[in-house]
């Protein structure tokens, strides 16, 4: 996680350094726009714009920061996740530098109300994007706004085992999420 913060410290010192009059909202909104798409930073700041929410820079524990909470809504909802990407990697010895953190998660259509009161006031949380994510088991991201930091979510997650056993997820040194079959 310290990797992380350094390089994206070294980033955001870069960018103030090529934009020394931008205020730091404009030079958090300019870093999602670098790093997460302009299509995503455009509707982050309308979305800022409605919330006149503070800028802020990121810190070596705002991956735990923007992390936390999300776990913690899954908890709460009782919603199974794992983690993976850089995050895992470096869990498993392997240090990654990252942007983001990548989860899997089983929600479910009956999740999305409560995970959204849940996260709101703290997050940008695409809406409409999520219920189709869910409901497609596809993605969505989620920007914590206090840091820029983007939470990855992916529903790809077995609903049923198949006939020749089960399925569980296994998180490997090289930060993938498998899905493996137990059979037996």
């Amino acid at each position: 996680m310290a990797l992380s913060a350094t390089i994206i410290g070294a980033a955001r010192r870069a960018l103030a350094r090529a934009q020394p009059h931008a205020s730091a909202r404009e030079l958090d909104l300019r870093f999602v726009e670098l790093h997460y798409g302009v299509d995503v930073a455009a509707s982050l700041r309308a979305d800022l714009e409605q919330r006149d929410a503070p800028a802020r820079c990121m810190t070596e524990s705002d991956l735990v920061a923007a992390l936390r909470p999300v776990a913690d809504a899954f908890d709460a909802l009782g919603v199974r996740y794992y983690i993976g990407g850089s995050v895992a990697s470096s869990a498993h010895g392997i240090a990654r530098a990252s942007l983001d953190a990548d989860l899997v998660a089983a929600l479910e259509p009956d999740h999305v109300d409560s995970l959204v009161t849940r996260l709101a006031s703290a997050y940008y949380i695409p809406l409409d994007r999520l219920r189709s994510a869910v409901t497609l088991r596809s993605s969505c991201h989620f920007i914590h706004l206090a840091t820029m930091f983007k939470i990855s979510w992916s529903g790809h997650w077995p609903t049923r085992p198949s006939s020749a056993g089960t399925y569980f997820f296994a998180l490997s040194a090289n930060s993938s999420i498998c899905a493996v079959r137990s059979i037996g």
